[in-house]
């Protein structure tokens, strides 16, 4: 789990795609969430 909390810190903190995004936004967009995931396994 602290991976994951890790690479998702590194995510809203590095990638300009995600500076804005809410949770709420990760909720509702499906898109996004799937390029948040990609990133995610990528890094």
């Amino acid at each position: 789990w602290d991976l994951f909390a890790d690479k998702s810190d590194l995510i809203l903190k590095t990638d300009p795609k995600f500076k804005n995004c809410t949770t709420q936004d990760l909720s509702t967009s499906q898109n996004v969430l799937n390029t948040a995931w990609d990133f995610f396994t990528k890094t």
